[in-house]
């Protein structure tokens, strides 16, 4: 048998993604570990570095085929992340974990090299992409 989802049915169930996720949380973990498929809430020590906050995701962009990774995708808004200024509280962030409102891990990413946030004012942006095949 073959099974074929249309672009149609990819773009649908990227819309269903989207909107289980409109109200959503992206944290950030210190300790060095590598996420797979058998990670769990616990696994992460979130970061508490000077100025550190979790962010909110209210908001999705819409579905859309990914012509790079195939499947469909959706992208969080862009967040920064900043250390305060004075940092007195310093930690190594080794990568990103998204939490839905009901508390459930939807997906995790580690970073391609660890990012210090030690001096005041070091940062930077993410935008968390979920694709699915």
């Amino acid at each position: 048998m073959v099974n074929v989802i249309p672009n149609t049915g990819k773009v649908f169930i990227g819309a269903t993604i989207q909107t289980a996720l409109a109200v959503s949380t992206i944290k950030l973990f210190k300790n060095d570990m590598v996420p797979d498929v058998g990670t769990v809430l616990a696994d992460f020590t979130e970061a508490d570095f000077s100025g550190y906050a979790a962010q909110a995701v209210a908001t999705w962009g819409v579905p859309y085929i990914d012509q790079v990774n195939g499947g469909v995708s959706i992208t969080a808004p862009a967040h920064q992340f900043q250390a305060a200024n004075p940092t007195t509280v310093p930690n190594t962030v080794y990568g990103y974990y998204l939490e839905d409102t009901g508390g459930n891990l939807v997906q995790a990413g580690r970073f391609d090299a660890p990012i210090d946030m030690v001096q005041p004012s070091d940062g930077f942006v993410l935008a968390v992409t979920i694709n699915q095949q």
